[in-house]
């Protein structure tokens, strides 16, 4: 497979309408929610399962964790914000 790599012009003296700068602070703020989100998720899930239980509980936790469930809404986070952010791209 052959892979060109184009380097982008330079475009000198661009200026962004109000809300052009709106959508980009809204695209920005999608995006560091979607990888927050993600974070929180994951982390939530594991410290539910270990967090202040003993080996018993924890081993408890994790026979009724649903891992393909979690696994597939996980994977479902950055698809929905790249969702969100089309949208917004779009409008402008």
């Amino acid at each position: 497979m052959d892979i060109t790599i184009m380097k982008c012009p330079s475009i000198n003296n661009l200026e962004f309408s109000e809300t052009s700068k709106l959508a980009i602070k809204e695209i920005r703020r999608v995006k560091a929610l979607s990888d927050y989100l993600a974070t929180v998720a994951v982390f939530g899930t594991f410290a539910n399962i270990f967090a202040g239980n003993g080996p018993i509980k924890s081993h408890y936790n994790l026979t009724q964790t649903d891992f393909d469930s979690f696994l597939n809404g996980v994977k479902q986070i950055p698809q929905i914000g790249n969702s969100v952010i089309q949208r917004e791209a779009l409008k402008q």
